[in-house]
């Protein structure tokens, strides 16, 4: 499981070294940037990374460049799913008095925190 947090936004890993006792992590999704910070605790990481997200802007702009727009946005169109699948996830939803997206949303979260 990855943990992650968001500013911005900017997603940004959230790891923990046991070698060094420190946090740390990576701004995701910018290429052509490695953009990494850290911290003694949660607090300070995510101080790190606010001022590592706040940098790159600054740089961008210092540049005239345009920052690079997080490919997080929760739109996931170009998904492609079998239609067989895409007709039990409308079943299930309707059954279950859900949207589609809150059942994909439900069962996501499940996945990715196992």
């Amino acid at each position: 499981m990855i943990n992650c947090i968001e500013y911005k936004g900017y997603i940004g890993t959230v790891e923990y070294c046991d070698e060094d006792n420190i946090f740390h992590g990576k701004v995701m999704d910018i290429p052509k940037s490695l953009i990494l910070y850290h911290g003694d605790n949660l607090e300070s990481l995510k101080k790190d990374f606010h001022e590592a997200v706040d940098f790159y802007l600054s740089c961008c702009d210092e540049k005239n460049e345009s920052p690079v727009d997080s490919n997080y946005c929760g739109n996931l169109a170009d998904i492609q799913i079998p239609p067989t699948i895409h007709m039990m996830l409308y079943s299930y939803s309707e059954t279950h008095n859900k949207t589609p997206s809150q059942t994909v949303e439900e069962a996501l979260t499940k996945y990715m925190m196992a």
